[in-house]
């Protein structure tokens, strides 16, 4: 998609995304796919970075977006969230997309994420190896 990634020290996050041809559903605006793909890397991004301080993972549970204008060829967009809730096992995060030159809000979003032990992976990771398949 070309999504490009900022992460400042304070763990802010950000997507950047300059809208191109392959992006579009008609010649006047961006695939609803592709800002959806947006939401949930900008959404997810954010909950990740706070799980990683705890060495954990996420994955999302749910997402919501609401599409509030369209955005067309040559345009950039910002996605920015910031975290709304974090608890033991859920994150909640909230995020804007926002078209760079205008700050016209294209999506507005919001996403639960399901915080889980980087050893959960490693041990998902072993058991789903040929090596240790189990069928025949």
């Amino acid at each position: 998609m070309g999504l490009e990634l900022a992460i400042t020290n304070d763990g802010q996050t950000s997507y950047r995304l300059t809208i191109h041809e392959a992006l579009m559903s008609s010649p006047a605006a961006i695939h609803g796919g592709a800002i959806s793909a947006m939401m949930d890397a900008t959404l997810g991004i954010q909950a990740l970075c706070h799980a990683a301080k705890s060495n954990m993972l996420c994955s999302t549970v749910e997402f919501k977006i609401n599409f509030l204008s369209q955005a067309t060829i040559g345009e950039t967009l910002i996605g920015q969230a910031k975290l709304d809730y974090t608890g033991k096992r859920l994150v909640v995060s909230s995020a804007d997309i926002i078209e760079e030159k205008s700050k016209r809000i294209v999506a507005k979003g919001l996403g639960t994420f399901n915080l889980y032990p980087m050893k959960k992976r490693e041990d998902v990771e072993a058991a789903a190896s040929p090596e240790n398949a189990s069928w025949s």
